[in-house]
């Protein structure tokens, strides 16, 4: 018995200190293993809202491009329209891509060749018309 002895003496001084280790263990893991759950589920809600956020700028942007699409096109037609009621023709292009408004305006709505691009060509007269026709 002196193995035997010390062997149930070991056990018997080192058993609760063993026991009380493993409940902190098992405690420890248990918190962990709740905060790893919530933090997943907190990561989940923020890939959800993620996800909504993405459809709705992609919706946003859909909206806003047609809208200026419609701005753009009745733009042009009531520029023209202006124009046309002094017997003038113009039109108006936006390049939304470069962001640049191009007017091109025709003195004459009956005579192509009066059209022009270059609004520095034309008269001050001419270009303050074309201006508050655009306007």
């Amino acid at each position: 018995g002196n193995a035997e002895d010390k062997y149930a003496f070991f056990t018997k001084a080192t058993k609760p200190k063993l026991d009380s280790m493993m409940e902190q263990v098992e405690c420890k893991y248990e918190f962990s293993t709740k905060a790893l759950d919530s933090k997943m589920e907190q990561k989940n809600s923020i890939d959800r809202n993620t996800r909504a956020l993405r459809r709705d700028l992609a919706d946003q942007k859909k909206r806003w491009r047609g809208f200026r699409g419609h701005t753009a096109e009745m733009t042009n037609l009531w520029f023209d329209e202006i124009l046309n009621k002094c017997g003038s023709a113009g039109e108006v292009n936006f390049d939304h891509e470069a962001g640049q408004l191009n007017l091109s305006v025709q003195k004459n709505n009956k005579d192509e060749h009066s059209l022009s691009t270059d609004l520095n060509a034309q008269s001050g007269g001419e270009r303050s018309f074309a201006t508050l026709a655009l306007l």
